[in-house]
C-alpha cells in the first residue's frame, strides 16, 4: 500500500499531458513518436512506472496502427525477386534451402539468407531492409529464423498447413443438415500448395478455391461430400475431377491446367456448369451423359472437331480458339491440299514440326514469302500451288497464316462417323466459335433457341452464309466482326455494304431474326428502313438504283 501511494503521488505530480499520452508528446497518426525511447528509460530511470507502462502500449498501439499506403512496402515483389533468383539456381527449394543453411542446423539465419542470396546472384539490388523484410514474411512464427516448412510455403510448393486453412476459411453459417454451425468456405489461392491431403477433415465445405497453385492430383477432395463449387484453374492437373464425387457439385473450373483428355464425368451427375479452357484438349469426351449440364467452356484447346455433346441440355457453349475447320465435321481436303499432306508427312513427323520449319524468324505465324520458301526446300515451286496453299489456309484473309490455321487444315484426324455434332442442341442460347479458321457457316440451322452467335476473326466471306442462321428467330445479336465478310473494303467500288445486307438478310420478310446487335453495336431504325431501300428487289428506291441513268 505505502508503493502503491508513492506512484500516485508521483502521477499526481507528473505534468498532465505527459500522463494522458503516457510520457510522451501525442503524434499524428502514422507519425512515430520522436525519442520513445530516451522518454521511456527517462520514467524508468525516475521510478514513474505507470507512466512507462502507457508509453509502451502507446508505442504498441502506434506499430500495430495501417500504414498509409505510401508506407506499405510489396512484399509479394521483393518474395518473387528472391524465388527468381533461386529457381535460376537450383531445380527444387528444398535443395536451396540445404544450400543456404550454411551450418545445416535446419534454420536459416538473417546471415545466412543474405550471404547466400550475394552468393547466388551478385548483381542482385537488395537493400539490408528488404532482405529483412523478406526475412520477416518468411519467419511466420518470429523465431529470427526460416524453418524449411517456412521456407517453402513462401518460396516453393508445399502441402498445405492447418495454419493456412485456418486462415482462408470463410463463410460461417449452419451447416447442410441444419444440426450446427461451421465455415462452408475455404480460400487457398495462390499459396504454391502441391498437396490438399489436411483438408481432408473439413467436412463441411461447399465452396472450394485452389486456384493458381502446384496441385497435380485432388483425390483428397473425396472427403468432402457437400462440395458444391471448384475453383482449380492455373495447377497441374492432368485429369478432370479425378476424386470421389461429391453428392451435388455444381460448378467446376478447370482452366489452365495439362489436361489433354476428357475422363468420364458421368459420376458427377450434377455438374451444371464447366470450364476446361487454355488446357490441351483435342477431342470431346466423357460429357455425354451429363444431364444436367448447362453450360461448358472450351476456349484456347486443340479441338478439330466438335462431337461427343449428344443431346446435352446446353445454354452456353463457348469453343473460342480452336482449330475447328468447320461446324459440321471436319473440312475435306482438296486434291492439291492431299498432295501438300503427303509432302508434310513424309518430311516431318509432327504437323507443327513442319510450321515450325516455315516460320524462319519464330513470331508464331508464316507470311507468304516464309510458305514459299519452305514450300520450295520440300521440292513445291509452283507459285500457283503456293498462292493457292495461301487462300485456302488463310481462313482470316490477313495475308499470314497461323498455327491453328494450319494445322485446322492439314490434321490427320478423321471425322467421328455419324456424330451429330451440334444438331441436337436443341436448347442452346449462347455460341462462340470466334478465332476458329471456319469459313463455312453451315451446320447452325437446327438451333432454334439460339439468341447470341460469335464468329468474329473466322473465315467467312461469302454473304450468302447468313442463309444458315436466317431462320432462327430467336436470334438478336450476331458477331462477324474482323471477318473477311464484314472486313471493311480497300476501295469505295468494292465496297459491299455488309451492315446493310446482313440486316436485310436476317429480318423479315426475307429472314426469321429479331436482330438487335451486329458486330458489337445496335441495329437501329434507320439502318433497317435503308437495308430495305437498297436490297429489296421490290421497293421503288432499289429500283431506281437499276435504272440506266441512275447515279
Amino acid at each position: 500500500p505505502t508503493e502503491g501511494r508513492k506512484r500516485t503521488k508521483q502521477m499526481a505530480q507528473a505534468p498532465q499531458d505527459e500522463v494522458q499520452g503516457g510520457g510522451l508528446k501525442m503524434e499524428p497518426a502514422g507519425r512515430a513518436p520522436e525519442s520513445a525511447l530516451e522518454s521511456i528509460v527517462k520514467m524508468v530511470s525516475a521510478q514513474r512506472f505507470d507512466s512507462a507502462l502507457l508509453a509502451l502500449s502507446q508505442a504498441d498501439r502506434w506499430q500495430r496502427q495501417p500504414r498509409p499506403p505510401w508506407k506499405k512496402k510489396h512484399k509479394v515483389l521483393l518474395n518473387d525477386k528472391v524465388k527468381e533468383v533461386l529457381e535460376n539456381n537450383y531445380n527444387q527449394m528444398e535443395e536451396a534451402f540445404a544450400a543456404l543453411d550454411i551450418n545445416q542446423d535446419g534454420h536459416v539465419s538473417l546471415r545466412e539468407l543474405k550471404a547466400g542470396l550475394l552468393c547466388l546472384d551478385s548483381a542482385l539490388s537488395l537493400t539490408e531492409e528488404d532482405i529483412q523484410e523478406v526475412m520477416d514474411v518468411a519467419d511466420e512464427a518470429q523465431t529470427g529464423f526460416i524453418d524449411v516448412k517456412e521456407f517453402l510455403r513462401t518460396f516453393g510448393p508445399h502441402p498445405v498447413s492447418q495454419e493456412e486453412i485456418r486462415d482462408g476459411l470463410h463463410t460461417f453459417g449452419r451447416t447442410a443438415d441444419g444440426r450446427g454451425f461451421a465455415y462452408l468456405g475455404l480460400s487457398l489461392p495462390s499459396g504454391k500448395i502441391s498437396d490438399i491431403e489436411n483438408i481432408k477433415s473439413y467436412y463441411h465445405i461447399q465452396n472450394l478455391d485452389l486456384s493458381h497453385n502446384c496441385l497435380q492430383s485432388l483425390s483428397p477432395l473425396g472427403c468432402l461430400p457437400l462440395l458444391l463449387s471448384l475453383d482449380v484453374s492455373h495447377n497441374q492437373l492432368r485429369h478432370v475431377l479425378s476424386f470421389r464425387p461429391p453428392r451435388a457439385l455444381r460448378h467446376a473450373n478447370c482452366s489452365h491446367n495439362c489436361i489433354s483428355e476428357i475422363n468420364i464425368l458421368s459420376d458427377h451427375r450434377f455438374l451444371e456448369s464447366l470450364d476446361l479452357s487454355h488446357n490441351s484438349i483435342g477431342r470431346i469426351t466423357g460429357i455425354s451423359e451429363n444431364s444436367m449440364l448447362r453450360k461448358l467452356l472450351l476456349d484456347e484447346n486443340e479441338l478439330v472437331e466438335i462431337s461427343g455433346l449428344g443431346d446435352l441440355p446446353l445454354l452456353h457453349l463457348s469453343l473460342r480458339c480452336n482449330r475447328l475447320s468447320a461446324i459440321r465435321g471436319i473440312a475435306p481436303l482438296s486434291d492439291a491440299d492431299l498432295e501438300l499432306l503427303a509432302v508434310f508427312e513424309e518430311c516431318f513427323d509432327q504437323m507443327q514440326d513442319a510450321f515450325m520449319a516455315m516460320d524462319m524468324d519464330e513470331n508464331g505465324f508464316v507470311t507468304r514469302k516464309e510458305l514459299r520458301a519452305g514450300l520450295m526446300d520440300l521440292g513445291v515451286t509452283s507459285s500457283a500451288v503456293v498462292d493457292q496453299l495461301i487462300t485456302r489456309v488463310d481462313s482470316s484473309r490477313d495475308g499470314i497464316v497461323e498455327l491453328r490455321e494450319f494445322l485446322a487444315l492439314f490434321n490427320r484426324t478423321r471425322a467421328t462417323a455419324d456424330d451429330p455434332g451440334l444438331s441436337l442442341l436443341a436448347k442452346l442460347q449462347h455460341l462462340d466459335l470466334s478465332d476458329n479458321p471456319i469459313m463455312h457457316m453451315e451446320g447452325l440451322e437446327a438451333l432454334t433457341s439460339l439468341g447470341t452467335l460469335s464468329m468474329s476473326g473466322t473465315g467467312v466471306e461469302a454473304i450468302e452464309e447468313l442463309g444458315s442462321i436466317a431462320g432462327l428467330s430467336l436470334l438478336y445479336d450476331l458477331d462477324l466482326s474482323d471477318t473477311p465478310l464484314s472486313r471493311p473494303a480497300e476501295s469505295p467500288a468494292d465496297a459491299s455494304c455488309f451492315r446493310l445486307q446482313a440486316i436485310h438478310s436476317l429480318l423479315a420478310p426475307q429472314g426469321a431474326c429479331k436482330l438487335r446487335m451486329l458486330n458489337k453495336h445496335l441495329v437501329c431504325a434507320e439502318e433497317v428502313v435503308a437495308a430495305r431501300n437498297f436490297h429489296d428487289e421490290e421497293h421503288v428506291q432499289y429500283l431506281d438504283t437499276r435504272r440506266d441513268d441512275a447515279q
